[in-house]
């Protein structure tokens, strides 16, 4: 315990031992007191009030020692810790260069010379070993010597003469090809503008169109075959797209121009009874807006399309370049046909067939030219683009 507590615990000591002793005291003193009688407060005749007993003094309590007061606590001055000296970098020696190798020059190699073979070789018998001193070989009998064959004399065999060692050929470098030119991306040719084109011949004066005959039927014993396609009329506004299908497909012509929102769809039923084969067209009539942002969701899963253009207008022909483009992106190669419709409007006209050809032979498809009002080649349009799918 730290030194105020050591003192608050003498002081609370004291004042208890100061309390105990002055409650002896008091319970001492009324002890001692006598008991008044009948007339208490007045003496008794005779009697002597009893002498009172001197008061003894009690002894004061001795005072605690009080605990030596300890030092206050000083920390310790803490060592800031060395850095351990690092030793010092000594570079490690670097080995000597070695000296480029360099290959020695190999002797030409020479023939070994061929040993003569004129001289006889004389051949030696091997020494017999004898055990116990020098003596001589035994000689054969008389009778032995002549069963005996005649020694023969050593056959030397010539040796075989080595092949003289083949000329190695010298190396010849090969030569290095020649470098080749960093490639330089050459810039896009300017695209050729649109060539004028030369008056058109006039046209002939449309009749009426014959009445188309009946489709031939399938043959006897053959099972027809059903499809279902999807076909595109693209090209500008107000080429008569709308008029080609109403008269293609309802047989009606009508000159009030009607401007097409979105896409309209129209449906005919086209026999081929030489291929055995029916199939019904579903028409797409698209509006003539290039920018609008469905144009493209309205080409997908096409798998044709007739493009128009108004032979009264030339730009219409040259704007079809960039509608063939935008649906060969969406769509990839499939049969199209190229339609100048309005071909009635003879003096009005402001290019002719032949135009129309030449540019369609650009994309390897037909050219035609149409007119909605006597359904000149309306439907042979159709029909060459429904059997050019279907085959």
């Amino acid at each position: 315990m730290d030194n105020n507590t050591m003192m608050m615990l003498g002081a609370v000591i004291a004042i208890i031992v100061v309390v105990v002793v002055f409650a002896i005291y008091f319970m001492t003193r009324k002890k001692q007191q006598p008991q008044p009688g009948p007339q208490q407060g007045f003496p008794q005749p005779g009697l002597q009030p009893a002498p009172q007993p001197a008061y003894a003094q009690q002894p004061s309590p001795q005072p605690q020692p009080q605990p030596a007061p300890q030092p206050a606590y000083t920390p310790e001055p803490q060592m800031a810790p060395q850095p351990t000296p690092q030793p010092a970098y000594t570079p490690l020696p670097q080995p000597d260069p070695q000296p480029a190798y360099t290959p020695q020059p190999q002797p030409a190699l020479q023939p070994a010379a061929a040993p003569d073979m004129t001289e006889p070789r004389a051949v030696h018998p091997p020494p017999r070993l004898v055990v116990g001193g020098p003596e001589t070989a035994p000689q054969p009998s008389a009778q032995l010597a002549t069963t005996m064959a005649p020694p023969r004399s050593p056959v030397v065999s010539a040796p075989t003469p080595q092949p003289a060692p083949t000329p190695q050929p010298t190396y010849t470098p090969q030569p290095q090809p020649t470098p080749q030119p960093a490639y330089t991306p050459q810039p896009p040719a300017a695209a050729a503008p649109y060539a004028a084109m030369p008056a058109p011949a006039p046209f002939p004066t449309p009749g009426p169109a014959p009445a188309p005959g009946p489709m031939p039927g399938p043959a006897a014993g053959v099972e027809m075959r059903h499809f279902t396609k999807k076909i595109i009329l693209i090209g500008d506004g107000g080429v008569g797209k709308t008029t080609l299908i109403r008269k293609f497909v309802y047989d009606m012509f009508d000159d009030k121009y009607i401007q097409t929102i979105g896409t309209k769809v129209s449906k005919k039923k086209v026999v081929f009874g030489d291929l055995n084969t029916d199939c019904n067209l579903m028409v797409w009539d698209v509006q003539g807006q290039r920018n609008d942002p469905l144009l493209t969701r309205y080409f997908a899963g096409a798998e044709g399309a007739l493009f128009i253009c108004d032979v009264t207008r030339q730009q219409t022909l040259e704007n079809l370049p960039e509608w063939i483009n935008d649906f060969h992106t969406a769509c990839g190669k499939v049969p199209i046909i190229l339609l100048a419709n309005k071909a009635d409007l003879v003096d009005q006209a402001q290019f002719g067939e032949a135009d129309v050809k030449a540019l369609a032979q650009r994309y390897n498809a037909n050219g035609y030219t149409t007119s909605a009002r006597s359904g000149a080649n309306v439907e042979k349009s159709f029909n060459d683009l429904a059997r050019l799918i279907v085959l």
